[in-house]
């Protein structure tokens, strides 16, 4: 996560006037911008700019005041952004601080308990150590989770699609397929089935230029005022109006056009939106739909 990370540098986000951050979360605050785009910088002059030397001052002032620190390996002093938002006094170190101290501190106890347990210690006794990870941490839930490699969360899924796209290189008939994957326990429905052969189908073929995601801001009034909010939501949205939905149609036919991955409506909170009937009838937000029914729901509009 990017809030454990040193993070200047991983990320180059562009602001509605060009402006260039080196997070989604600062757009708005000249204090932290790194450039522009219109002017064609390079990484290294981005690098040099003030805000860039306020990020890296930061980092080697968490590196020496968390110098003691058992965690500061995961932790980094948090996000930047909750440091210099959050209203702590030294602004260098996120807030949530003491948290994360707290919640790694629990799972380092939980692991040397884990370590010690005897379904461990006879794991580790009886094979032979890979090399990979741990070598005294074999057998438990922990365990599990903190191995080198992908996390047990994504192993499952993952095996299932290479298994589909295996069974779907045998032919193009889809129905067969997902029969089939039903019938191995892979699929739940012949309706899934299908509907996620016709996915995978898609993500396997060559898409060149391919963008990722496109954000949309549908309003920036929420009710909750949280104070680190990047968007600085409010109840009034500082009198800024919604996005009109004739807008949002045709942002969404351009976004197709352009070929974005995927697009997300977000806000403020998208669900106070002003116009959300019109909203919801017309986009069709089910998965997929969004950009099959831009071009449609833009010419309606």
């Amino acid at each position: 996560m990017c809030t454990f990370r040193d993070c200047l540098g991983m990320f180059i986000a562009i602001a509605p006037d060009g402006g260039l951050y080196a997070c989604q979360r600062f757009c708005g605050h000249p204090e932290w911008r790194l450039g522009a785009l219109v002017d064609r910088p390079s990484l290294a002059s981005l690098m040099e700019s003030a805000a860039a030397r306020r990020f890296a001052a930061r980092e080697a002032r968490v590196a020496e005041t968390c110098a003691g620190c058992a965690h500061l390996e995961l932790c980094r002093g948090g996000c930047v952004y909750n440091a210099w938002a959050g209203g702590n006094d030294d602004r260098d170190r996120d807030p949530l601080c003491a948290a994360y101290r707290g919640i790694f501190d629990d799972l380092q106890q939980r692991l040397a308990a884990e370590m010690a347990s005897a379904a461990n210690l006879e794991a580790a006794a009886s094979r032979p150590w890979n090399g990979q990870g741990h070598p005294l941490l074999r057998a438990g839930p922990l365990s599990e989770l903190v191995r080198e490699g992908p996390h047990p969360s994504q192993v499952t899924p993952t095996a299932r699609r290479i298994v589909a796209a295996v069974d779907l290189a045998r032919g193009p008939d889809l129905p067969a397929v997902a029969a089939r994957l039903v019938e191995m326990g892979i699929a739940r429905t012949q309706e899934s089935g299908e509907r996620s052969l016709a996915g995978l189908h898609r993500d396997l073929q060559p898409k060149p230029g391919l963008l990722n995601n496109l954000y949309l801001h549908l309003t920036f009034r929420c009710q909750l005022e949280c104070r680190h909010c990047y968007a600085r939501s409010d109840a009034h949205g500082h009198q800024q109006p919604d996005l009109p939905v004739s807008a949002l149609a045709l942002l969404l036919r351009e976004a197709r056009q352009c070929g974005f991955r995927q697009v997300v409506l977000t806000g403020g909170e998208p669900l106070i939106y002003t116009d959300r009937p019109a909203l919801l009838d017309a986009p069709a937000l089910e998965c997929g739909g969004l950009r099959a029914r831009a071009a449609a729901v833009a010419d309606a509009a």
